[in-house]
């Protein structure tokens, strides 16, 4: 995680499960950005593999780790959905 000294933006995971309202839903369909303000750097799935800015129309699924900044309150409510 990282973490500005100025405000409460940070850089942080969000790991999907299966019970996770993102799993099967595009990026950009996720909500992400627009309910909770976040921006989606990179993803990694579940092989390892890492990718940076992932389109928008990329597949989030289980296993996955995404890699968002936005504000910490929302990083925590998207975590929680």
């Amino acid at each position: 995680m990282l973490r500005s000294k100025k405000g409460d933006i940070r850089i942080h995971d969000l790991k999907i499960s299966h019970r996770s309202s993102f799993h099967g839903k595009k990026i950009k369909d996720s909500g992400l950005d627009k309910e909770f303000g976040l921006l989606v750097l990179g993803l990694q799935h579940e092989n390892g593999e890492i990718e940076f800015n992932p389109p928008s129309d990329k597949m989030i699924e289980k296993g996955m780790t995404l890699m968002v900044m936005g504000k910490v309150t929302n990083i925590t409510k998207a975590g929680e959905k």
